[in-house]
């Protein structure tokens, strides 16, 4: 199953296929400092669904910070593969208006162990990283002791 997944997303990369990312614009406060949070999916999780979380984020930082938002939607919404949607999100709101090269990475479940990798192989360009009911991988957790 999954050998089709990947199969299917790199089909989809080739062929440049519409997606339903998300992007959720900042609360007009022109003037303060500028962030981006990118959101990846839990698996199996509608990227809409992040919505409320991420409005609410941007509401409570919105005397301090300008924020910026992108979800972006995974095939089967699945995210095994981030960097297309990544940059896919990342490109539409610098189109948009995003100036800042202050981006933090957050994800949730399955997205939250795939974030891991992709923020190891992209440290230049993020500032931090948040898990939201995930775990650290074998890659990044080095001191397991079992009894």
């Amino acid at each position: 199953m999954y050998v089709f997944i990947l199969l299917l997303i790199a089909l989809v990369s080739v062929l440049g296929l519409p997606s339903r990312d998300i992007i959720i614009d900042p609360i007009d406060n022109n003037d303060l400092p500028e962030i981006c949070i990118v959101m990846i999916q839990g698996a199996d999780i509608k990227p809409e669904q992040y919505i409320p979380l991420m409005k609410t984020i941007q509401n409570v930082a919105k005397t301090d910070l300008k924020v910026w938002i992108g979800i972006p939607e995974f095939l089967g919404d699945m995210a095994f593969e981030l960097n297309h949607g990544v940059d896919r999100v990342l490109d539409q709101m610098r189109r948009q208006g995003m100036t800042t090269q202050t981006i933090f990475m957050a994800g949730h479940s399955l997205g939250g162990a795939m974030v891991q990798t992709w923020t190891a192989n992209n440290a230049q360009n993020v500032t931090g990283q948040v898990l939201m009911g995930s775990f650290l991988t074998h890659a990044w957790k080095k001191d397991y002791i079992f009894n």
